[in-house]
């Protein structure tokens, strides 16, 4: 199945509430190599795990997207 873009986008807020009022948000179980142990990570710390999280989940591509993805890849 492929989601288009809002669809995409719809599906990315629904998930990113997943476990919220459990308090199993992401933030307790993301990947977030540059927070200190024993500090509690926010989502915002999240490594980013998508290539449209690269881009910032712009909805179209930048005329530099290339260069964008050359300089988070390295």
């Amino acid at each position: 199945m492929v989601l288009k873009f809002d669809d995409r986008r719809e599906f990315e807020t629904l998930f990113s509430q997943l476990g919220v009022e459990e308090g199993k948000d992401l933030g307790k179980i993301c990947f977030a190599p540059l927070v200190a142990a024993g500090e509690v990570a926010k989502v915002e710390d999240c490594a980013v795990m998508s290539v449209w999280g690269y881009l910032k989940n712009s909805p179209t591509l930048p005329d530099n997207y290339i260069d964008i993805m050359m300089k988070c890849i390295r």
